[in-house]
């Protein structure tokens, strides 16, 4: 037996960057770095893949703001849509290629311009119920 719903559906999830993912990749840089120093290559071959990966590291530590949050939203009359911050809201379709794990929603999207947009959160972005929520709605709602 199948329900109707006549009043509209909404959903709203405010969420910030996971800490974890973070420093996981603090801990795949240094990784990187140390599996540079062992490789039998070069000297300048070894120099250039050092300075490439502190690049990486660096870029990761100051593109990581904490404080900087990001919302999703869905309505059945606008669909999902997204933005970062006090951004507006942008209107985004989600990809059949969208991950939801126990621990991890990485949400394939494609803008309104068809530009591609990778949005990953974690389970420590947001409290436990509204991540669930989040991996509900993605389910049905995809």
């Amino acid at each position: 037996m199948s329900t109707h719903r006549s009043d509209p559906y909404s959903f709203q999830v405010k969420f910030y960057p996971s800490r974890i993912l973070f420093y996981a990749g603090i801990v795949l840089h240094m990784l990187a770095l140390m599996a540079c120093f062992l490789m039998g290559v070069v000297f300048m071959v070894k120099g250039l893949m050092v300075v490439m990966i502190l690049v990486s590291l660096c870029r990761q530590y100051y593109l990581f703001k904490p404080q900087q949050w990001a919302q999703l939203t869905y309505s059945d009359a606008q669909g999902w849509r997204y933005a970062q911050g006090e951004q507006p809201l942008i209107p985004i379709t989600i990809l059949p290629s969208t991950v939801i794990t126990t621990r991890w929603v990485i949400i394939h999207a494609l803008t309104e311009n068809k530009q591609w947009q990778a949005i990953v959160i974690g389970y420590d972005s947001l409290a436990d119920d509204y991540f669930r929520q989040l991996r509900v709605n993605l389910k049905i709602f995809n």
